[in-house]
């Protein structure tokens, strides 16, 4: 029996079964001893949902201001872990202001001089990590200095070798041509690099990420992809009319492509309804107009039970990227983690984006990817290949087979396990 180093992971998210990152993390250690597992997470909108891990320790925005406010050293909570229900999920999206407000570059500079005082010695915090006596650090890097800062404190603190995570390409995304989304990228890149420097192993999520982190920073690189539980393909026998699902957050310019594919289903329906289109997603929909159809309907998110069932009822699942310049280098290294998903489902895939996007790289030889911005020509794509549902059929197992090579949760949980125990 293989015992486990200890590994304590710190990322914005806590882990969990549906938020992107979370579940990201939550696949490489499905197999972990739930004991030697511990997280520290600063995203006080969320809660943790896996059962993966039983140590968590919260140090949030709200922590850092009453710090500040009341002069408070000891700052933190040690979150024990329990089964979150929809109301508890529908509270803490409805909270936490600060997590609406911190989108701007001149919110997020606020944030990081708040954040000042959180790196320096927190013995509440020093304490708790003491106390579970880590081997190894996984990071999951993302935007925010501070974190940074925070993880190379511990890892000095306690003599860790840090495993850094990278799934989204941060240096290179447009922040504005502002004074202050230029401070803000020359300080992420100063920690950035100092990072990579710093850690033992680099993860990236695909491989245009590996080679392009190798020729900018000349480090080599892992690739360990997002994975998933993947059931035996099932025979489905395809409806009339078709029934499209789309399923995930609509934020980097995704809604203005959904608005692009049901001008192409105005299209398509114009006589008589051929597809039908279910839209699930927490993101707040701002052209109502463009919905109101009898063949689009659009549902809150729900339980990631439900939406298996919901997409086993399917007969195409609907991808989508931004076409927009400044949304695309915010996603053109990162494999979303709705693809596995997806292709692991045995549907056929229809995907809507740029082409020099890796997700729409990925499953170029797997789906329909169309690469227009045209309504016209999006209409023309989707209708050739509903009505072809052999093709339909053979496009979703080949989805599938990529899938089980590529994503098989237990294939990547060994994978990340010999990363981790080659590090001295």
């Amino acid at each position: 029996m293989t015992i486990n180093k200890r590994l304590l992971v710190f990322s914005a998210d806590p882990l969990s079964h549906t938020s992107n990152n979370g579940k990201t993390i939550e696949s490489f250690i499905s197999k972990w001893d739930k004991e030697a597992i511990a997280q520290i997470y600063i995203n006080e909108a969320n809660l943790p949902e896996s059962s993966v891990c039983k140590k968590y320790f919260k140090i949030s925005d709200m922590d850092m201001l009453k710090r500040i406010l009341w002069n408070k050293s000891d700052v933190g909570n040690i979150i024990e872990m329990k089964v979150y229900f929809k109301k508890d999920i529908k509270k803490r999206d409805e909270s936490y202001l600060f997590n609406k407000l911190k989108k701007t570059n001149i919110a997020r500079i606020f944030r990081e001089i708040l954040w000042i005082k959180g790196v320096e010695n927190n013995s509440k915090l020093i304490r708790w990590v003491s106390e579970f006596n880590p081997q190894v650090l996984l990071f999951q890097g993302g935007d925010a200095v501070f974190s940074y800062k925070l993880a190379l404190r511990i890892a000095d603190e306690f003599g860790l070798p840090i495993i850094f995570q990278v799934t989204d390409e941060y240096l290179t995304r447009s922040i504005g041509l502002s004074i202050s989304g230029l401070i803000r990228k020359i300080y992420l890149s100063k920690y950035f690099n100092i990072m990579i420097k710093r850690c033992r192993v680099l993860l990236t999520i695909g491989d245009e990420m590996k080679n392009e982190y190798f020729k900018k920073y000349q480090k080599e690189s892992k690739t360990i992809m997002n994975s998933i539980n993947i059931k035996e393909l099932s025979k489905h026998d395809i409806n009339r009319p078709i029934n499209i699902v789309y399923a995930g957050s609509l934020y980097y310019g995704r809604d203005e492509s959904l608005l692009l594919f049901i001008k192409a289903l105005k299209i398509i329906n114009k006589e008589s309804v051929k597809i039908v289109l279910s839209i699930y997603t927490s993101t707040k929909l701002s052209n109502i107009k463009m919905l109101d159809e009898v063949y689009i309907k659009v549902f809150n998110i729900v339980s990631s039970c439900e939406l298996e069932k919901i997409i086993e009822n399917s007969d195409m699942l609907l991808f989508l990227e931004c076409f927009k310049r400044k949304e695309r280098l915010k996603t053109r290294l990162s494999i979303s983690t709705k693809i596995p998903e997806y292709m692991a489902s045995g549907r056929c895939i229809f995907a809507l984006g740029p082409d020099d996007v890796s997700s729409i790289k990925y499953l170029k030889n797997v789906s329909v990817v169309c690469s227009s911005s045209n309504p016209s020509l999006i209409s023309k794509e989707l209708n050739k290949i509903v009505s072809n549902e052999s093709e339909m059929k053979k496009l979703a197992k080949n989805a599938y087979l990529l899938a089980k090579r590529q994503h098989n949760v237990e294939d990547v949980a060994i994978k990340f396990e010999k990363i981790v125990n080659s590090i001295d």
